[in-house]
């Protein structure tokens, strides 16, 4: 949530691991290490670029404790959400589908369920 709110501040006490998307925006790396500071649960980004070799993707990777993988914005996402359906059913063997199952094995290895 872009608004720190008191609902907010529950969750974050109560998780045992947070998992956020950050995006390649200045702000987005702000809203993270703000949250890295609130909580006590180990904190996690999931990259959400356009192009991961700037140099403000390469500060985000600097400053914050990446997942494995990165989700691309692509076409084929707003493809899908046009169709209310997800990109992984719309177009399943498209590269982002790719990245999002590669992000949940990610995920899901961090929780030690995979």
């Amino acid at each position: 949530s872009p608004l720190f709110t008191a609902e907010l501040a529950e969750v974050l006490k109560a998780a045992q691991l947070v998992i956020s998307p950050v995006r390649e925006s200045i702000h987005s790396l702000r809203g993270a290490l703000a949250v890295m500071k609130i909580t006590a649960a180990p904190f996690k980004a999931l990259p959400y670029f356009a192009a991961s070799d700037s140099e403000l993707a390469k500060l985000i990777a600097a400053e914050l404790n990446l997942l494995d993988g990165e989700i691309s914005i692509a076409v084929e996402v707003l493809a899908a959400e046009a169709k209310q359906v997800s990109v992984l059913t719309d177009d399943k063997n498209c590269n982002v589908a790719q990245q999002y199952r590669d992000a949940t094995y990610s995920i899901l290895e961090e929780l030690k369920i995979f």
